[in-house]
């Protein structure tokens, strides 16, 4: 195990090692953390050029490392961090971690499910609680000029401009420096790695702790880099930012459009999700997320996602904690939120189970055979021997292949022609998204699989004496 990875008082980490070990090796997530937690401000992260942190060596304080310590590039002991969190009532799920309740709900509030991308949860949970007086502060993410940018705000109105669903890299993190600055009780929305980064800088500033009343976490597939919205609008013939400007990743219907507004007469031109995804994912999503399990995001208080699978536009809700479950009871109690238990099966059909496998068994094993070749990679405690069932040991080489896939079309003359043909890069990035799935015969041959091992199982059953 990397000690330096899941000991955050390792001595010896300089902000070079930010440089060589993250940044050099494309593992950074954007998520402000470095920014956030330097002393001296020598980390700027600026979005209109790139998601990483540009450093001003003038100002780097020698033999600090904050950064690189708190730095989830590195990983986390995220299995040690949930254990810690549980309380009386808190069950441990081996796949989907700490949980109290499974819910799917939505805002009361018909204009907020409007233009959510799912039931508004979120956006209701952080109104409800800047209401009720119980935070000064909420960290949301709203669009300037087509970027993600964080805001640390108490204005209603700013919040409600944040709903909806951001895909690109958001420096949530850098609000840890307002926060040390001057503590006080907020509340944040986060995806898994963001999360990590903010447990990881409590540890160095353990007074801040307490200041958090709530966690928001997001189910996370990948962060893309922006770049991605330019070949979204290329695909359906339109040359982004010059001819039209972009309006979301989610919007309409369930399961949402990505939508542009044509600068010349005001046309609205979307793409569907699900065809959008094919664009971005292969080709656009951080390196650092082929290798992050944390998709479920297990040390928020909740973990909100929706469901792809019933399209509905609900918020799916995975209640972790005693005071998630406390404040989601008071926000509907209060009239902000309506909400019903799922049971198991319901849950299995959810994002709950799909992004949860789709992440944490890939990335462990990816990230364990980078190790093995001696090059950095992060490091997470999931005990993957009793994690993986023993049939998916057989999925080790297709996902890494999967992720020398992504590597291969990003790079070299084939980029540059599929970048250089929307039809054939979707095509070539749906095989490789679904990837093994796309194989042919690999369904049936699953199918067949466990329809094996269920005979087996019936076989091998012991008969009761009689």
């Amino acid at each position: 195990m990397n000690s330096q990875a899941l000991n955050p008082t390792v001595k010896g980490a300089t902000c070079p090692d930010l440089v060589n070990n993250i940044l050099a090796n494309d593992l950074c997530s954007s998520c402000g953390a470095c920014v956030g937690i330097c002393p001296t401000d020598a980390l700027t992260i600026y979005p209109d050029r790139s998601y990483m942190p540009v450093l001003d060596e003038a100002k780097c304080k020698p033999g600090c490392g904050l950064c690189y310590m708190t730095c989830p590039g590195n990983g986390y002991p995220v299995v040690k961090w949930s254990e810690e969190l549980m309380t009386h009532g808190t069950e441990w799920h081996p796949e989907y971690g700490p949980v109290r309740r499974y819910w799917r709900g939505i805002s009361t509030d018909p204009e907020i499910r409007k233009t959510a991308s799912t039931g508004g949860v979120a956006t209701a949970v952080m109104l409800y609680l800047l209401a009720t007086k119980q935070v000064e502060d909420v960290g949301v993410v709203v669009m300037e000029n087509d970027l993600p940018v964080v805001k640390l705000t108490h204005d209603p109105e700013v919040v409600k401009s944040a709903v909806g669903s951001k895909y690109g890299p958001a420096p949530m993190m850098e609000i840890f420096a307002d926060i040390k600055k001057r503590p006080r009780k907020f509340a944040m929305t986060t995806v898994g790695c963001q999360m990590g980064a903010w447990m990881r800088a409590t540890e160095h500033f353990p007074h801040l702790r307490d200041c958090l009343l709530l966690s928001i976490g997001l189910y996370c597939g990948q962060v893309k880099a922006m770049d991605h919205i330019k070949y979204i609008a290329k695909s359906v013939g339109i040359d982004y930012p010059r001819e039209a400007e972009f309006l979301g990743w989610r919007q309409g219907s369930y399961p949402g459009h990505s939508r542009f507004r044509m600068k010349a007469d005001g046309q609205i031109v979307d793409k569907q999700l699900y065809g959008w995804l094919d664009l971005a994912v292969p080709y656009f999503s951080l390196n650092l997320c082929q290798f992050c399990p944390d998709a479920g995001n297990w040390t928020s208080d909740l973990t909100l996602g929706d469901d792809h699978t019933q399209k509905k536009k609900e918020t799916i809700t995975v209640c972790r904690t005693e005071r998630g479950e406390r404040i989601m009871t008071e926000a509907r109690d209060a009239g902000w939120l309506e909400f019903k238990e799922m049971d198991m099966d319901d849950v299995e059909h959810t994002v709950i189970r799909y992004i949860t496998r789709s992440k944490l068994f890939p990335a462990n094993v990816r990230g364990d055979w980078k190790r093995k070749k001696g090059e950095h990679a992060p490091q997470f405690d999931y005990d993957l021997s009793t994690l993986i069932p023993r049939a998916f040991f057989v999925h080790r080489r297709l996902w890494i292949l999967k992720y020398k896939m992504y590597m291969r079309v990003r790079r070299g003359l084939l980029n540059r022609i599929l970048l250089s043909n929307t039809t054939v890069m979707e095509r070539v990035g749906h095989f490789i998204y679904y990837f093994p799935g796309t194989l042919p015969g690999f369904k049936i041959a699953v199918k067949a699989a466990k329809g094996v091992r269920f005979i087996l199982r019936k076989v091998r059953r012991p008969v009761p004496n009689r």
